[in-house]
């Protein structure tokens, strides 16, 4: 071991004596060395050192890392540096580091100059600061010197200068800041945009700040976003996906209605039936469940198109079963509902994301001690710790069916095994028979 130490201490204090060679062919002193698998990956510069790139030579000090291929990764430029690149001559500015892809290609560099770059044939006159790039030599975002007009299918715009701008890796624009506000049509109305305008990559509009409008069309009539407030839009049918709209919505589901509060956000599906937002109703008929709420500020969520779920729901009653007044969850199915309320832990609520269908995400527990109560329709069954049933991957896929038998103190407890539980209305023990599963999602 001190064999080893040794002679690496004289590699270094002879590397800091004499040149020695870096992967991109320079010859450097050097204080320190680090290998993979005997490939240098980094160095530190004894002086600063004229370092060879594919797009003109960087005087370097400090550290320098490479890639296992030879290329440098990243470099520490100790003046400005010229770089002639495939999409034009950028200027780096001296201590602001660069880096580069294994390709050989500039990753990010701060410019100490203005730049113009030519992307998909738009010419763009960039300010000094920040340069990100793609590996193909696409850029990935900059700031604009000046503003630039561009056309659409949705409308002629112009990008305000002194703001960022995202691409696609294909070139085509993502995101942009409007110069000012600006009429644009969707497939849904007409829009006064003033703000941002995020595109999908068929530059279909994903996003837009909204200024003022006479109305997006939906199955619930014209909805009137906030002023100063994102809507977003389907990629598929220019449908709205999300707004926070200005008035209440009337929103019948299947055989329930739901009055939503405006000025909060309120989602919908591809098809354009609401999915979630809040209820202004303090009293709701949903199926054959009678609910009321202790105020009108209940978060909901509609998935497989009209099933009800009350992530936080501040509901007083349900056909009768009274609750406190406290943040309770609940999940109404055909023949039966759930409550249960968040377990604490050390004063934090915790849980577990579970998706309820496809990517639509909602809090929800995995299971939680004593605190789950099933109720049947007729209101005959209801039990604590109910347990739900979930996939591999979190879904929730079912519940636990129950049937009433009397059982001993004893017998309870010899079967622990979440299969025997106690029923709070008859004021029996209950085992469970079968495993309800919901509908394939």
């Amino acid at each position: 071991m001190k064999k080893y130490v040794f002679s690496a201490i004289i590699f270094l204090f002879t590397c800091s004596l004499f040149a020695f060679v870096l992967p991109d062919g320079t010859d450097a002193r050097i204080s320190d060395i680090k290998f993979d698998n005997d490939i240098i990956t980094e160095i530190v510069l004894s002086e600063s050192t004229y370092l060879n790139t594919s797009f003109g030579k960087i005087k370097a000090s400090g550290r320098v890392s490479y890639y296992t291929n030879g290329v440098i990764k990243s470099v520490f430029p100790s003046e400005d540096c010229i770089l002639i690149t495939p999409i034009g001559e950028f200027v780096g500015s001296s201590y602001e580091t660069i880096t580069f892809y294994e390709s050989g290609a500039l990753d990010v560099i701060t410019l100490s100059e203005p730049a113009v770059v030519t992307i998909n044939d738009e010419i763009y006159k960039i300010k000094s600061g920040l340069l990100s790039l793609y590996d193909d030599w696409k850029p990935s975002f900059f700031e604009l010197r000046e503003e630039k007009p561009l056309s659409f299918d949705f409308g002629n715009v112009v990008l305000a200068s002194n703001t960022f701008v995202w691409f696609f890796n294909d070139g085509n624009i993502a995101t942009f800041v409007l110069n000012g506000p600006t009429e644009i049509t969707t497939p849904v109305g007409k829009i006064i945009a003033n703000g941002t305008i995020g595109l999908w990559l068929d530059l279909k509009i994903m996003y837009v700040d909204v200024l003022k409008t006479d109305g997006l069309d939906s199955k619930y009539g014209k909805i009137y976003p906030v002023s100063n407030t994102s809507v977003t839009f389907y990629p598929e049918t220019g449908s709205i996906k999300e707004v926070i709209p200005q008035d209440i919505m009337i929103c019948a589901i299947n055989d329930f209605q739901i009055m939503t509060k405006s000025n909060v956000k309120t989602t919908f599906d591809k098809q354009g039936n609401i999915t979630s937002g809040f209820i202004k109703n303090m009293n709701l008929k949903y199926k054959d469940w009678n609910i009321s709420f202790y105020e009108n500020n209940n978060q909901f969520i509609i998935y497989e198109g009209n099933k009800l779920y009350l992530p936080y729901g501040l509901i007083k009653d349900v056909n009768g079963q009274e609750y406190e007044k406290q943040l309770t969850r609940f999940l109404f199915l055909d023949d039966c509902y759930f409550s249960w309320s968040p377990e604490v832990d050390n004063g934090n609520y915790s849980s577990i994301f579970i998706t309820l269908k496809d990517n639509m995400k909602s809090k929800l527990f995995k299971r939680v001690e004593g605190a789950i109560s099933h109720f049947s329709k007729d209101a005959k069954i209801s039990i604590y710790d109910c347990p739900l049933i979930f996939n591999d991957e979190n879904i929730l896929i079912g519940y636990r069916k129950a049937e009433t038998k009397k059982s001993t103190f004893n017998e309870y407890w010899d079967t622990w095994d979440y299969k025997s539980y106690y029923n709070t209305t008859t004021d029996e023990y209950v085992n469970y028979t079968e495993d309800i599963l919901f509908e394939k999602f």
